[in-house]
């Protein structure tokens, strides 16, 4: 073998032995990393320095345990009570700085999605997601809307997200909170501005079933963008329930009608219909129709519907965000937007690692297998704040029953009763 040869050989093997290098993250640097998003998000609350340290990792304890503000101070011991933090979120409840919770924490989004943003033709899905309200609102009837009754209540604040649908990957890039007899398309114009303003370019949009209007569908023709919305099956005669009974799927041309403004209005518009049988799938049996708006896009019924089942993904996106909520029965619409956008932002941080440390280095599509879990992550933050506020590891009693089931020797002579 030459010298070239081995020197080759050599420098592959050192190659491959660098990039098999083992390294550890530590509850403290995942701490530090997610504790550096979070703190530009409160910097809203004119409080700096060690306090407001402190708040954050308070919040993202709450955060990480699902619990309140209330429970998470009594869960470490160096803290400040759980009054005085609320005090500190209640003291800028206006519009004003509602606005400016927003725009940071979009900034704060986009910031970790600009990390793995490597192409300008993107796909989107844009959803609204519905927080269960019980109780009065604090300002004006607007912040509260209504809605079918979930956990109880037909009350709900509102929030619309825009996520990025990049390599099976997405990254929440938008959040706005939606106020009462809000418009669609003021909502929808929001997203298209904040798409074109982050300079990135729409390969496909995906939309929920309830932007399914004629205004929404007039805006996006006359924009030019691509989209996809699913039709509600509702109708018999003349509505979209009259497609269905083919035992085919197919494209087919349909004529739109609502009442807008008290006035009857239509448009034309292409819809997929797509017909799936259950053979006897989760114990289901027939036949069951899906149908999507096509606009300024040419996708067949099937692939229509493969696209908007895997790609959109938007309800595990929820569920994952439910589950790194902090709870609170706060009036304050401010209060409530700060938890959502520390529970989004915790989820893009997750995705981050994920797809920056955890993938395998190869040619081609590298994907996440032995990747970090959500609970995983959020218990390494959770050990990171108890390292440094302290854990309860013990509680002062101030009464000694007659029966001190407490005592090793007192429960073995009890128990052995039995």
């Amino acid at each position: 073998m030459s010298h070239v040869s081995e020197n080759i050989l050599n420098s592959k093997n050192n190659f491959s032995k660098a990039h098999n290098i083992r390294k550890k993250i530590t509850h403290r640097k995942v701490l530090n990393f997610a504790e550096n998003l979070i703190v530009p998000l409160l910097s809203i609350l004119s409080i700096s320095g060690n306090k407001l340290r402190e708040i954050s990792r308070i919040i993202l304890l709450s955060a990480t345990s699902r619990i309140s503000i209330n429970q998470a101070v009594k869960k470490v011991k160096k803290r400040s009570s759980a009054s005085a933090i609320r005090y500190h979120l209640r003291k800028k409840q206006s519009e004003s700085s509602l606005e400016e919770l927003e725009y940071k924490t979009n900034k704060i989004l986009y910031k970790i999605a600009k990390t793995i943003l490597h192409q300008k033709w993107v796909e989107f899905a844009i959803d609204f997601v519905c927080i269960p309200y019980h109780g009065k609102p604090l300002r004006n009837d607007n912040e509260i809307i209504r809605s079918h009754a979930k956990s109880g209540t037909t009350h709900f604040h509102a929030y619309t997200t825009l996520y990025m649908i990049i390599l099976r990957m997405r990254f929440t890039l938008t959040v706005k909170y939606v106020r009462k007899n809000t418009p669609l398309i003021d909502v929808v114009e929001f997203m298209l501005k904040t798409i074109k303003k982050i300079g990135l370019r729409i390969k496909c949009i995906y939309f929920d079933k309830g932007f399914y209007s004629i205004p929404v569908v007039r805006l996006l023709k006359r924009r030019h963008v691509r989209a996809v919305i699913p039709a509600p099956a509702k109708g018999d005669k003349h509505g979209i329930k009259s497609l269905f009974g083919y035992r085919k799927s197919k494209v087919v041309k349909y004529r739109m009608i609502s009442i807008i403004n008290k006035r009857k209005e239509s448009e034309n518009i292409k819809q997929a219909i797509n017909c799936k049988y259950a053979k006897n799938k989760y114990g289901r049996k027939g036949t069951y129709y899906f149908a999507y708006v096509l606009i300024c896009v040419n996708l067949k019924p099937k692939v229509c519907y493969e696209k908007y089942r895997k790609r959109f993904g938007i309800e595990t996106s929820y569920r994952l965000m439910n589950a790194i909520r902090a709870r609170t029965s706060s009036q304050s619409p401010n209060i409530r937007l700060i938890y959502i956008a520390v529970s989004l932002i915790l989820q893009n941080a997750w995705v981050y690692i994920n797809w920056s440390y955890m993938r395998e280095r190869k040619q081609g599509q590298r994907s996440v297998k032995n990747g970090i879990t959500l609970h995983s992550f959020t218990d390494l933050i959770i050990e990171g704040i108890k390292s440094l506020m302290g854990t309860i590891k013990d509680t002062i009693v101030i009464n000694i029953p007659k029966v001190n089931l407490l005592c090793l020797n007192t429960i073995t002579t009890y128990l052995g009763v039995i």
